[in-house]
């Protein structure tokens, strides 16, 4: 409305009461305004807002009851209420920022994991969620944290089942690899090594399986980095929201998550090319490929054939904004080595990693090199 009404001040320099009427947008403005120069007051009109480049509101004003020009009152009435518009949401900031502090308080002060869940849930408001991705969940960090009841006869059928779920996929991610592996390995008096004869017969099958073990092997370095940086997050919200306090949260069971997943990442390697070699037609290189995939996913929430557990069982995104927000509040800082990953996790990251990483090399020659006397049979 200033830029449009009232015209430049070079444009009336020229006048005898140019002087009274210039004032400049960096001069203090009149103590009835609160000195502030970044809306500048009318000096003879109490509490209306001056031109851009004025001293008053208007080239005519002489005071508040005028004369004025036919826009002032306009302009201050809206004027008006964008102050009013500012000052609600003033305090919708302020009652956003106790709200949030608030839902910190609960988190902390939960003395059970499932006590913790409820208030995650009850207190951080969906709205505050819109651009914070979710960390995320598998069946170790649910038990770890308690969300995972244990097993009651005053429990219920469903919680139980849940409970007994997460004990059948530990035990076939453990077992399942090596009985593959030691049933693979026991045709291994028909392999002819250190030949490339095969790879005239069924070139295409062959290209296929190379490209889906080389895409696995890059897939799981991949994966073993993205651990690394998420067990962190896991480690400190654990730390700072006291759960190694909290009746129900298991940092053992913390652990066996990260543990079983690098020895997922390397006994699936070998696992990949060994029934890739073995497998006699497309359908079985793209089903072999799919079920290493359906073994090696089984404890991901949201990601598993399996659903013992599901996205409610792990709020994966309330808890990556309570991590933001313990960052902003410089939590972290706080606690010495509260972000660090453990020494001895961190040597078994680096050695899965560096096993993975021979193995990208090593075992897409091995495929290469042999025959695994799938024609023979």
């Amino acid at each position: 409305w200033n830029v449009c009404m009232f015209p430049p001040l070079r444009q009336i320099q020229g006048g005898p009461e140019s002087k009274k009427l210039a004032w400049p947008v960096d001069a203090e403005a009149p103590a009835h305004c609160g000195g502030s120069a970044v809306v500048g007051c009318c000096v003879n009109a109490r509490g209306w807002s001056a031109a851009r480049g004025f001293q008053t509101c208007c080239k005519r004003c002489r005071g508040l009851d005028g004369p004025h020009d036919r826009w002032c009152s306009t302009k201050n009435y809206r004027l008006g209420l964008r102050k009013r518009a500012d000052l609600h949401a003033r305090e919708s900031r302020d009652e956003t920022q106790r709200m949030m502090g608030l839902a910190l308080q609960e988190a902390k002060a939960a003395l059970t994991g499932r006590a913790l869940k409820e208030a995650l849930q009850l207190f951080i408001d969906a709205e505050w969620l819109a651009s914070v991705p979710a960390l995320k969940g598998t069946i170790y960090r649910v038990a770890g944290f308690g969300f995972l009841r244990w097993p009651s006869r005053f429990a219920s059928s469903q919680s139980n089942a849940k409970f007994f779920g997460f004990l059948l996929i530990w035990v076939l991610q453990i077992v399942g690899p090596l009985v593959m592996l030691g049933n693979l390995w026991t045709m291994r008096q028909e392999w002819s090594y250190f030949t490339l004869a095969h790879l005239g017969k069924r070139t295409g099958d062959k290209c296929l399986a190379l490209l889906l073990i080389a895409a696995f092997h890059f897939n799981v370095i991949f994966e073993i980095r993205k651990e690394v940086t998420s067990w962190g997050q896991i480690n400190a919200l654990f730390k700072c929201l006291g759960c190694t306090h909290k009746k129900g949260t298991s940092r053992i069971l913390l652990w066996v998550g990260p543990i079983t997943h690098c020895y997922l990442y390397v006994v699936s390697c070998a696992c990949t090319t060994l029934l890739l070699g073995l497998s006699d037609s497309t359908k079985d290189v793209v089903f072999d490929a799919l079920g290493i995939l359906f073994l090696y996913n089984l404890d991901t929430i949201g990601r598993s054939a399996l659903c013992f557990l599901g996205k409610d069982d792990w709020p994966g995104q309330r808890l990556a904004w309570v991590y933001e927000q313990l960052c902003k509040q410089d939590e972290f800082a706080q606690e010495e080595g509260t972000l660090a990953v453990p020494c001895c996790l961190t040597l078994i990251f680096k050695a899965t990693l560096a096993i993975v990483s021979i193995m990208t090399l090593a075992l897409p020659l091995l495929f290469l090199t042999t025959d695994f006397g799938v024609e023979a049979k």
